[in-house]
């Protein structure tokens, strides 16, 4: 797992308090967690791999992540709360959120089957994104929902959001998620979760529906890919299309999560031949729509004038390369989704805000139940952790200075 804060475009509605915040805290944030006895260390020589939790994830075994990054650092959080008669309840299931006229919330909880109370001046939201709800999926994100992969624990099923919702929260930037663009395989073969990744190949190479056309603009990266790939009426009528050269260096470009050559190891299916004719027959491709598209493409490229192409192409991020060298390849595609980026929206303290932008005293949302930073038409990323971590630490911070003399309530976590 990656603590590292990965910027990369964000979307014009982004909140520049939060903006402000999360840059403000990201440093103090790293500083807290070493202090909790978290291990941060430098994977790889990429600024974006400086910060990785401690030990680092493997890519094998039935549960990579058991023992390692992540799952120590929660265990050792957890330790540190109950040292210090913090209260952690497991097996529970929040069922309604109510604020009275005393001002104080009331939120009613199933705990191991038993229904209870607990009152609390403040309450912080922290139970992700709405990514496990296939309604809210249809509703916001895809029309067909069942044909997103869900890369991700099936936990985060928009609870918060929705009970933020009835006491007047605003969403915002409902309409996208974090995610990569998979093999379809993995569908079938468990082997191929959460890694390797189409990303790099679709952004170098091309990306064509069954019909042989393409449908977006693939230099904008794996994570506007995926969501461009949701959007469709069919997202698994998709193909990554590429060739031999590709394939040896995109294919190849992560050791942590390149396809080649996991990809046909692990039992992905990949469509190969000589000419594009026999690819698309192979593959179930429209083949005079197939060839047109590639020879189009290519001509775009040697022009060096992609922006021509409809749809256009960016180059700003990633160096499209012609599809000239046989053999030619075709990878089945699915969007395989981590979580959506949207949610409540806050103000830059993480206090919950209602339709006309106003505070509603004590309710606080961090992480990926929030929006206001992510998302938008290009799928602006910077990460669950990090909006987890630095918007965590502002809420706290804003609860501890409103402590009065008297012993509050204790308050409660959503998450």
């Amino acid at each position: 797992m990656n603590a590292a804060f990965g910027w990369q475009s964000v979307p014009d509605f982004a909140s520049s308090e939060i903006a402000s915040t999360v840059a403000k805290n990201a440093i103090p944030a790293l500083k807290w967690l070493r202090t909790q006895g978290i291990r941060l260390i430098k994977a790889m020589p990429q600024e974006a791999y400086w910060w990785v939790l401690a030990p680092p994830r493997v890519l094998s075994g039935d549960v990579p992540w058991r023992g390692r990054g992540g799952d120590v650092m929660l265990r050792q959080l957890e330790a540190k709360l109950l040292g210090r008669a913090g209260i952690l309840s497991r097996a529970s299931h929040v069922l309604a959120l109510e604020k009275r006229l005393d001002k104080r919330f009331m939120v009613t909880a199933s705990v191991s089957e038993q229904t209870r109370t607990y009152l609390a001046k403040n309450v912080v939201i922290a139970d992700g994104g709405f990514q496990g709800n296939i309604e809210m999926l249809s509703r916001y994100i895809s029309p067909s929902p069942k044909a997103l992969f869900q890369r991700c624990a099936p936990t985060g099923v928009g609870d918060g959001i929705r009970m933020a919702q009835m006491l007047g929260a605003k969403l915002i930037g409902m309409d996208t998620f974090y995610g990569h663009v998979l093999s379809q395989s993995v569908f079938n073969h468990a082997g191929l979760w959460p890694y390797p990744i189409m990303d790099r190949v679709v952004s170098v190479g091309m990306a064509v529906q069954r019909n042989g056309l393409r449908f977006m603009n693939e230099g904008l990266g794996g994570i506007y890919q995926a969501n461009q790939i949701a959007k469709l009426d069919d997202p698994l009528s998709t193909f990554a299309v590429f060739d031999s050269a590709i394939w040896r260096t995109a294919g190849k470009h992560s050791r942590l999560s390149c396809p080649n050559p996991s990809l046909i190891k692990k039992g992905g299916t990949v469509f190969e031949a000589s000419t594009l004719e026999s690819l698309a027959q192979a593959a179930g491709i429209q083949i005079e729509a197939l060839i047109h598209s590639v020879e189009s493409y290519n001509q775009h490229v040697k022009m060096n004038a992609l922006s021509e192409l409809k749809p256009p192409r960016s180059v700003n991020k990633f160096i499209p390369s012609m599809i000239l060298e046989p053999p030619f390849f075709a990878v089945p595609l699915c969007a395989g989704i981590t979580y959506t980026m949207g949610g409540i929206a806050t103000d830059g303290c993480a206090r919950v805000l209602d339709q006309k932008d106003q505070v509603i005293e004590g309710l606080f949302a961090v992480g990926a139940t929030t929006g206001g930073l992510e998302g938008g038409s290009t799928a602006g990323y910077v990460g669950g952790l990090a909006k987890a971590v630095t918007m965590g630490l502002e809420a706290a911070e804003v609860m501890a200075q409103c402590v009065r003399k008297e012993p509050p309530s204790l308050p409660i976590s959503i998450g």
